[in-house]
């Protein structure tokens, strides 16, 4: 072989290589949208679960924002507590609402501080009805008119302070 004959062939190769690695990690984005997507669902299952047990919805912990029309709160450790019956005074039968392994899915994995994060390491928003109408209210950020969910439940995917909604990654699409 020659040396241009060589020089072309490692061309091919690194032209190759080059367009693999970008396929990679759009792979692994989707992959990483798809676990946030299962895991906002999940919650939203345990959460159903829950005022299917009780009657009503675990309102009552780690609630950091609300109005009349919803309750929002985080999947931190005090709200996952309640779902996952560590919390038997919110979840007196000590029921364990959210455990992903008895799906045999390999998602929903709590953090070593019993917080459930996404993908990219933050804690999901949750919102929860709180009048009779069974919507969640206004979410700004998808416009004027009221999302109907009795719960929702987002992560804002790869970007924290994203604003776009429509770049959520929501257990309502």
């Amino acid at each position: 072989m020659s040396v241009s004959e060589i020089g072309m062939i490692a061309l091919i190769a690194v032209v190759f290589l080059a367009s693999i690695f970008p396929v990679k990690g759009m792979l692994r984005s989707q992959e990483m949208k798809t676990q946030a997507r299962t895991e906002a669902g999940l919650v939203v299952s345990a959460i159903h679960q829950y005022l299917e047990k009780y009657n009503k919805y675990p309102l009552d912990v780690s609630v950091t924002g609300g109005t009349t029309e919803f309750y929002e709160t985080k999947t931190d450790a005090k709200f996952m507590a309640v779902l996952t019956g560590k919390d038997t005074a919110a979840n007196p039968l000590g029921a364990n609402f959210f455990d992903p392994s008895l799906r045999g899915l390999n998602v929903g994995r709590l953090g070593s501080e019993g917080n459930l994060v996404d993908p990219w390491g933050r804690e999901y928003t949750v919102r929860i009805t709180a009048n009779e109408d069974k919507y969640v209210g206004v979410i700004p950020e998808l416009g004027e008119k009221p999302l109907r969910e009795a719960v929702a439940v987002w992560s804002r995917g790869a970007v924290a302070d994203q604003k776009d909604a429509k770049a959520w990654i929501r257990s309502w699409d």
